[in-house]
């Protein structure tokens, strides 16, 4: 189960997952972009620590949108809300492989 920590105060996130987690969740943002559907919803480990952050986040949210990626967080999820293509292009930057516990940065749409 993938894990994501949170910041309020400097809006940054971490999505962290063995490479396995992060095939998988590749493969549901993938799905979920050619399905007919508007939200898709992934739970996440709420078992790990924050630190450095202050929040650890119950799931990832991914909405389909217009224009670049907006990237928001609350207590309680990170939500992604972007077009077709700005979302193919955060699905394309999860590493699929590599060391296992990677996270990712995603700095631009």
């Amino acid at each position: 189960m993938i894990k994501i920590i949170f910041s309020k105060t400097s809006g940054e996130a971490e999505i962290s997952a063995t490479p396995s987690e992060f095939s998988k969740l590749k493969n549901e943002i993938n799905s979920f972009l050619k399905s007919q559907n508007t939200e898709l919803q992934i739970r996440s480990d709420c078992s790990v620590t924050p630190a450095p952050y202050e929040y650890t986040l119950e799931q990832l949210k991914i909405k389909i949108g217009s224009g670049s990626n907006l990237i928001s967080g609350s207590e309680k999820e990170l939500t992604i809300v972007g077009s077709y293509k700005c979302l193919q292009n955060f699905a394309g930057n999860i590493p699929i492989g590599g060391e296992a516990n990677s996270h990712v940065h995603y700095d631009y749409a």
